[in-house]
């Protein structure tokens, strides 16, 4: 009987096979497959990435497009006066609001530049050209 097991039992671990080979195949199988899964969010994930990148350079380029709204030219203070005509390079001295020399002198120069009437005051249409300086 023993002999008879002896034969027996290599031969049915040989045709079963052995249980640890079948989970460790089994194992493997599993942890390729996760691995593809893996594999494949990554993909997506740089994609994503990718997408997100492009998005914000559209959106950089088009708030760069947009346009700042200017204020009436019939609203602008004395020291906006001074400001634009400092941002167009004619003004050189304090922004204070007070219209001086220098200030009346900057005025001349801009309305010459423009095709102006040269009186040194800040008129309805020198305002309006003035209003563009503004924002720069």
């Amino acid at each position: 009987m023993k002999a008879g097991l002896i034969v027996w039992i290599p031969f049915l671990l040989a045709v079963t096979g052995c249980a640890t080979t079948k989970q460790v195949t089994d194992l493997e199988t599993r942890v390729g497959a996760l691995e593809n899964k893996v594999t494949t969010v990554e993909q997506k994930q740089v994609a994503i990435e990718s997408e997100n990148s492009k998005i914000e350079e559209d959106s950089q380029a088009v708030s760069v497009g947009v346009s700042v709204h200017k204020p009436p030219a019939d609203s602008l203070t004395k020291k906006d006066i001074q400001q634009a005509l400092k941002n167009a390079g004619y003004y050189t001295g304090s922004i204070d609001g007070k219209f001086g020399k220098n200030t009346r002198k900057a005025i001349r120069a801009f309305q010459r530049a423009n095709g102006l009437a040269v009186d040194g005051i800040a008129g309805m249409k020198t305002r309006e050209l003035m209003v563009n300086y503004l924002t720069q």
